[in-house]
């Protein structure tokens, strides 16, 4: 999912919408590293697989940015008008599943905290825009 969310903001070509993706994927990031690297230390994972999936996980997200940014750049027929709702969606989809599906807590507590996760999404998103 992290090809596809730098896709997705590879794919854009509005600054103000741009900044509003880069956020929500920092944002995202962030909590996801913690979830990985707790992980990893869980597992007692050697010291050389860790790193070498810390690399690779930390490159996904700039490879999807370049795919998408080099998509627009050859203007491949459709990219803005057909694919890129698709890919906005899919990214918006696996924000949410992973976000819910990755924790011990309620299903009423996941779904407050997506909700409360869009708001304040939608939040900076208006406060960029506006």
């Amino acid at each position: 999912h992290s090809i596809l969310e730098g896709l997705v903001l590879g794919f854009e070509m509005n600054p103000k919408y741009e900044m509003t993706i880069f956020i929500a994927i920092i944002a995202h990031k962030g909590a996801e590293s913690f979830l990985l690297v707790t992980n990893i230390l869980a597992s007692n994972m050697s010291r050389i697989k860790a790193i070498v999936g810390l690399v690779l996980f930390s490159l996904t997200t700039p490879v999807g940015v370049i795919i998408g940014e080099n998509m627009v750049t050859a203007q491949l027929p459709g990219t803005h008008n057909f694919i890129q709702p698709y890919f906005d969606s899919m990214a918006a989809g696996t924000f949410i599943y992973i976000a819910i599906t990755n924790n011990p807590y309620s299903s009423r507590f996941n779904a407050i905290l997506a909700l409360i996760g869009f708001c304040t999404i939608a939040f900076i998103s208006s406060i960029i825009n506006a």
